[in-house]
């Protein structure tokens, strides 16, 4: 019941979306997802919407059944083997939802994963007719 409350409270994506408002004409802005956080993890693994249950738990290498829901946009934090936070952020196959944050890796890969050290990115603000939305793209140093 924590880990519910804990994915419903202190929604990442939100938070992203607010730093990309902040950061709507500044091209150098970056986000450190450590900020963003007040939970300690090892790993973020960020889902596409196309990757499904089988997807996700190889990633993680245990069972996130009892939280899965289709066609999202998956967030999950671990810390050990334990899920800390996670996120089904609702996905639309035909436009991007307004505030949605996407992570820019190529298309073949279905997730990433980061780990606190180096989950830092470049955010850039776009829009898709009345909407916008955040980039985000890695940023190793």
């Amino acid at each position: 019941m924590l880990m519910v409350l804990s994915g419903c409270k202190e929604n990442i994506e939100k938070k992203i979306g607010s730093k990309g408002r902040d950061c709507k004409n500044n091209k150098n802005c970056e986000i450190v997802i450590m900020q963003l956080t007040n939970f300690k993890w090892e790993k973020m693994f960020f889902f596409d919407s196309s990757a499904n249950l089988e997807v996700i738990n190889k990633a993680l290498g245990l069972d996130y059944s009892d939280y899965y829901k289709g066609y999202t946009r998956t967030i999950i934090f671990l810390n050990g083997n334990k899920i800390v936070h996670y996120e089904n952020n609702r996905a639309d196959a035909e436009s991007v939802i307004d505030g949605q944050v996407i992570f820019d890796y190529p298309d073949s890969l279905k997730s990433q994963v980061y780990t606190p050290k180096n989950a830092k990115f470049r955010i850039t603000s776009k829009t898709f007719g009345d909407k916008a939305y955040y980039q985000l793209t890695f940023s190793p140093n």
